[in-house]
């Protein structure tokens, strides 16, 4: 059986007794705060975990059939890049990141794949150069 603390609800900022398996005070107005916050983070989770597949994909079909030329490389090393910023933007069960703090979605996916060619540019003259 879980003990009783003083914890603080997530959504209404009111202390209440609650065991540790609780995240609010269980009012109707929070159940219904809790219920749309579940609901849109699974929403940004589901994108960034296609994303993920397609990225192991990619590197799969870059491996076996497409030709070890260095414009594949370059273009493989800038998408494999955008994989850990997605994660940042939207971190896998967990409350943080750019999105709490109230930059919009589209705003940072158009930063991120700017980001994305840079380093592709980049990369491709710099290892030209060599």
């Amino acid at each position: 059986m879980d003990d009783l603390i003083l914890k603080r609800c997530k959504y209404c900022d009111k202390t209440y007794e609650g065991t540790t398996s609780e995240s609010c005070c269980c009012s109707e107005p929070c159940n219904i705060k809790y219920q749309k916050y579940m609901k849109q983070r699974e929403k940004t989770e589901t994108p960034v975990k296609i994303f993920s597949i397609i990225l192991l994909l990619i590197f799969f079909i870059n491996i076996m059939f497409l030709p070890n030329n260095p414009i594949s490389k370059y273009l493989f090393i800038a998408i494999s890049l955008i994989a850990p910023t997605l994660h940042v933007i939207f971190p896998f069960g967990e409350d943080k990141g750019l999105q709490k703090r109230g930059v919009k979605k589209t705003k940072i996916l158009f930063r991120t794949i700017g980001i994305a060619i840079l380093i592709y540019i980049l990369t491709y003259y710099f290892l030209e150069q060599l």
